[in-house]
C-alpha cells in the first residue's frame, strides 16, 4: 500500500472517530415561534429504595441511564433487570455513572416493595443503581419530558411502559434512547456511556 493511500485510510479513521464522539441532544421541542428550544431533566422529588430523598440534586454533574418499570410487571420488567444488571456491573466503580429506575406504580411501590425487589435481583449490591418511587404528580412530570424526546427520535410516544431507557449526561440532557432487550443497543449504550463519562 503506498503512502498516500495510507494516510488517506488514517485520515478517514480519526474522521470517523470524530463522528463517533457527539451524541445528539434530544431534550428539546419547537416552540411557537418554530425555534428549537432545550430543557434538562430538572426540578424533579423522589424517594430512592432507601427510604432517602432523590431529586435533581441527586443526579448533578453524574451520567445516568433512566427507565421505568413496576414490581408487578410480568412482562418487560423481568427480562430488562438483566441487561441493566450487567451495565450496573460494569460502571460500579465509576462516581459518575447512576442508574434511576423509576417505577409506574407509585400506589404499591412503596420505598421498602422497591428495597425489597432490589435485593431480591441483587441489585443492591451496586451502590450506583436507585429504585424511586415518586408521587402521581412528579411522575408524569419527569415521564412527560422523557416522552416528549422520546416521540422526537423513535416517531412514537410509547415509553412510560417500553424497554428503553434514556441515557443522560451531566448537564442533565437526554443523549439517546436505548433498547434493553436488543444486544445490539446494549453495545452501543455501553459506548456512549464511555463518551459522556470522558
Amino acid at each position: 500500500m503506498g503512502i498516500k493511500a495510507s494516510i488517506i485510510l488514517l485520515l478517514l479513521f480519526f474522521l470517523s472517530c470524530n463522528d463517533q464522539q457527539e451524541l445528539p441532544v434530544l431534550s428539546h421541542y419547537i416552540n411557537e415561534q418554530g425555534k428549537r428550544t432545550e430543557y434538562d431533566i430538572s426540578k424533579f422529588h423522589f424517594t430512592d429504595h432507601f427510604g432517602n430523598k432523590f431529586n435533581d440534586q441527586s443526579i448533578k454533574d453524574k451520567v445516568v441511564l433512566m427507565n421505568f418499570f413496576f414490581t408487578r410487571c410480568p412482562t418487560i420488567c423481568p427480562k430488562m433487570i438483566v441487561p441493566l444488571k450487567d451495565i450496573a456491573e460494569d460502571f460500579r466503580n465509576n462516581d459518575e455513572f447512576l442508574i434511576n429506575s423509576i417505577s409506574i406504580d407509585y400506589i404499591n411501590d412503596t420505598t421498602s416493595v422497591l428495597h425489597s425487589y432490589a435485593e431480591n435481583h441483587d441489585a443492591l449490591m451496586s451502590s450506583n443503581w436507585y429504585f424511586l418511587h415518586s408521587t402521581e404528580k412528579e411522575l408524569l412530570h419527569i415521564s412527560e419530558l422523557l416522552r416528549t424526546s422520546f416521540k422526537i427520535e423513535k416517531n412514537t410516544e410509547d415509553f412510560y411502559h417500553s424497554s428503553y431507557a434514556a441515557l443522560i449526561d451531566k448537564k442533565q440532557r437526554i443523549r439517546g434512547f436505548y433498547n434493553l432487550l436488543d444486544d445490539e443497543s446494549i453495545i452501543t449504550l455501553k459506548s456512549d456511556i464511555d463518551l459522556l463519562l470522558e
